[in-house]
């Protein structure tokens, strides 16, 4: 059996060839770069045994750099659990880097640059920071901050010792699976866990109705990338592959250490999946002989595969309410970004006398909002959820405020317009023989907030589930604030 522990690493450091999500890993010590959550070091990154991959803390999103004079491999890394970009943010030298950047920054040699570098010049794969200059290098190694934190430094030969030798962690695309499924199979039927007539717990495509428990399945994330546990919910005992490689549900073990019992899981668009057992290397299929019909069973060797190792995954789920207080949205880690404006309304205040005079003028201002709502889940419920939301605004260039309601039905990722007409009134002095042009100048941006969330799904048994979630990622783009610009001109 293969190393249950085994990682896919990325040689080649150009970010052509990175993947879109990683984990970054120290090679002198296997310890995994993880951001910093709380007091004077909120943000910076250090490497952390308490920390894996599957970690929020330690999976960052690879963004190519494509302003001017960009090298092909360079690139600008957000973290995704707190969804900033790692920056210098310090000139001196060395000072720890720190995921902290709302918005990329291109531009070579400033201080708030989000640009690094891949390179393998000093014979092994590490990082330059394109902030200060092209010589600056991380590094680890004891400091003010921590033995383990990320720090800059210019390089020097002869080349310290402490510069951060890493590995490339693929971590795209994690499956992240409902905790309640049914499995449809090929022939139309619900997988079934059935004690048959010599005792043991089958698992079987015959199922009719999604009210009947046995057709239920409950799924446990393991530490394995996009692998999981899967139980019974009928017998409460989890799935493991058996003699002749039968599925049995006879499992009461708790932890990871028997491979029989985890699959991993590939999706296959839609709601389609496929799951490969790891202690044999092969995939789940329907399968019959003389005395068995529809069983299921772990024998299918190659892809792509037979129509009998591809399943529906369905949530037996009547409705769902989600709850999202205002309390639950990271507020304090707010991205506010894409910055723009753009002309609204004009109005002219003239003034033909030969004395000064104050001219009232009007303005309609639209502050319009575009808001979604959306978690990670692979495979999402077919039906709207009872929702109840605050709804985080842009307040300013920099902060976010919770402000409104969102409540009724609601699909995850469904986009939320809104907007109110509002009059701006502004009394204008205007100088004799003088027209003033005035332009109403309206701010939008893009925020993104991080939140926690309560979901309770009434199961098609009859009972319901409560959980608890904070994979939650608001968006919304805002128009929410305007100068007016005047300008005079004389008049004939």
């Amino acid at each position: 059996m293969a190393n249950l522990q085994e990682t896919a690493e990325v040689e080649n450091m150009s970010p052509v060839n990175w993947p879109p999500y990683v984990a970054i890993r120290r090679k002198e010590t296997s310890q995994y770069l993880a951001v910093v959550d709380s007091g004077d070091r909120a943000g910076m990154l250090e490497y952390s045994s308490s920390h894996d991959p599957q970690n929020p803390r330690a999976q960052f999103a690879i963004e190519k750099r494509f302003g001017p004079g960009a090298a092909p491999q360079d690139m600008h890394i957000r973290s995704l659990f707190n969804n900033k970009y790692w920056n210098g943010r310090d000139a001196s030298r060395p000072a720890p880097y720190r995921a902290t950047a709302p918005e990329r920054v291109e531009v070579y040699g400033r201080i708030d640059c989000t640009v690094f570098r891949p390179s393998t010049s000093l014979g092994h794969p590490c990082l330059r920071y394109m902030g200060y200059n092209e010589n600056d290098v991380c590094e680890t190694r004891v400091s003010n901050w921590g033995p383990n934190i990320f720090l800059c430094r210019l390089e020097f030969p002869p080349f310290p010792t402490t510069v951060s030798k890493i590995d490339v962690v693929d971590v795209t695309k994690p499956m992240n699976l409902p905790r309640v499924v049914s499995f449809k199979g090929d022939n139309d039927m619900y997988l079934n866990s059935s004690r048959e007539q010599n005792g043991l717990i089958y698992n079987i495509f015959k199922g009719s109705s999604l009210e009947d428990t046995s057709a239920l399945y409950e799924i446990f994330p393991t530490s394995l990338q996009n692998c999981v546990r899967v139980k019974s919910h009928h017998f409460d005992r989890f799935l493991r592959r058996a003699s002749q490689n039968w599925v049995l549900s006879n499992s009461s073990d708790e932890s990871e250490n028997d491979a029989d019992t985890i699959f991993e899981v590939t999706h296959r668009g839609n709601t389609a999946v496929i799951l490969r057992n790891i202690g044999n290397n092969r995939f789940w299929t329907r399968l019959s002989n003389d005395t068995m019909s529809d069983f299921l069973n772990t024998s299918t060797i190659d892809l792509p595969e037979p129509q009998e190792a591809r399943l529906e995954l369905v949530e037996p789920v009547v409705s769902r309410t989600i709850e999202i207080r205002p309390d639950n949205f990271r507020i304090n880690e707010a991205r506010v970004y894409n910055h723009n404006t753009f002309d609204m309304d004009h109005a002219i205040a003239p003034n033909p006398d030969n004395v000064p005079r104050v001219v009232p003028v009007f303005f309609t201002f639209t502050q319009s909002r575009s808001s979604s709502w959306n978690n990670t889940e692979t495979i999402q419920w077919e039906g709207n959820a009872t929702f109840r939301s605050g709804i985080p605004l842009i307040i300013n260039e920099e902060q976010v405020a919770i402000q409104g309601e969102q409540r009724g039905p609601y699909k995850w990722g469904q986009v939320v317009d809104e907007q109110v007409e509002r009059p701006v009134h502004r009394n204008v002095e205007v100088p004799p023989k003088t027209v003033i042009r005035l332009t109403l100048v309206a701010k939008r941006a893009t925020s993104q907030v991080l939140f926690s969330y309560v979901q309770t799904d009434l199961l098609t048994i009859g009972s319901h589930r409560t959980y608890t979630n904070a994979d939650g990622l608001y968006t919304g783009t805002h128009v929410y604030g305007y100068d007016i610009n005047e300008v005079s001109e004389p008049l004939p």
